[in-house]
């Protein structure tokens, strides 16, 4: 029941953060994934440009 409970609390949490800021929601590992791919590429450019 305490599982439950935790679960429901965060769950309404971020419901009521996405309703007062008027913002959707953003899975926190799915944005560490994009900056990631993004630091990634921009190092691959650097790189390039570097080599050169």
């Amino acid at each position: 029941m305490k599982i439950q409970v935790a679960i429901a609390r965060k769950i309404l949490v971020a419901v009521w953060h996405m309703l007062t800021k008027e913002q959707d929601f953003i899975d926190i590992c799915l944005k560490r994934l994009e900056e990631q791919k993004k630091m990634e590429e921009q190092m691959k450019r650097l790189g390039s440009t570097v080599i050169r």
